[in-house]
Order: C-alpha cells, then structure tokens, then sequence
C-alpha cells in the first residue's frame, strides 16, 4: 500500500493485487471502515458541503429544493438510479452554494462525459469506461459536485478526500 498526495487536499491509496480481506484489513488500519461506520445513513451537510453515498434525491431532470425530507424510497431509488451526477452535469442539478461531494457512481464515467455532445449523452458512452485511462478513475472535481467512486474492484485504488 502507498499514500500518494493529487493536490493540496486529495490523497488516493493504492491497494494493488489485495484479495478481499486484504483490503478490509488495509481500510481498517487507515481508519476508513470506522469512518464508514459513523456517517449518518443518507447525508451529512456542513456549511460548505453535503456527503452522500450517491447523491442527494432529485426527480429525472431537475432540483428538488426540499430532498432534506426526502423518504427512505427517494433516497434509496437515487442510488439505485445512480445516475444523479450525470443528470447534475447535464442538467445543472445542484445544490445552491454547496458541493455534493459522492461516491457510488465511477469518477470515470465524470471523466467520459466532461465535453460531452447531446448525441455522447443520448447514446450513453458513460457506461463504458473500459476504455478510460487510470488518470479517469481519480477524483473528480466538477463544477456543483466531487465523485469520489475510483472503481477500486478495478483499479486498486481507493480515493480519499481530506478538506481543511
């Protein structure tokens, strides 16, 4: 395993050639499990961001102002949908004066779709990222939105985000 610093505040860690409970162990040690095991079940807000597994609850195309109150189904169909930063990047979806930061949802497919034509979004090339270069796996830093998700099955590597 090794730490390896993107920017003044983005880290990623390598975990290359781990089996299963290798890399429980590995995210045991750097404290990620226990992390894990204290986020509240759907968001966590400060006053400059909102953490979530997926993202936060919208309808198709557009901003639900009240997803706060959303219901267990809204949230959990949000991540089953896992298409909400997608929608964010195509549609402006967007939490007023706040980044969604987010996992769930491959940072590739962010990658993919970033100078993407309406005839990329119609055909959904985000859906195949076999072909994106690890650079695409890493963290995403989007205008409304930060994915997290760097594929780890995949690349080995887990991303993580410090903010101070």
């Amino acid at each position: 395993m090794f730490k390896s610093e993107i920017s003044g505040s983005c880290y990623y860690y390598r975990f290359a050639n781990l089996s299963d409970d290798e890399l429980i162990a590995k995210c045991n040690e750097i404290g990620f499990t226990e992390f894990l095991e204290n986020v509240p079940v759907w968001y966590y807000e400060t006053e400059r961001y909102i953490f979530t597994h997926a993202f936060i609850p919208t309808s198709k195309r557009k901003y639900i102002p009240d997803w706060r109150n959303a219901t267990e189904r809204e949230w959990r169909t949000a991540a089953a949908r896992g298409d909400a930063m997608m929608l964010s990047m195509r549609y402006g979806i967007s939490e007023p004066h706040k980044k969604i930061v987010c996992g769930h949802y491959s940072a590739a497919r962010c990658y993919l779709m970033q100078n993407a034509s309406e005839t990329d979004w119609e055909n959904k090339i985000y859906k195949d990222v076999s072909n994106v270069p690890l650079e695409g796996f890493k963290t995403f830093f989007g205008d409304t939105f930060i994915a997290l998700d760097q594929s780890v099955k995949k690349t080995g590597f887990v991303n993580c985000l410090v903010l101070e």
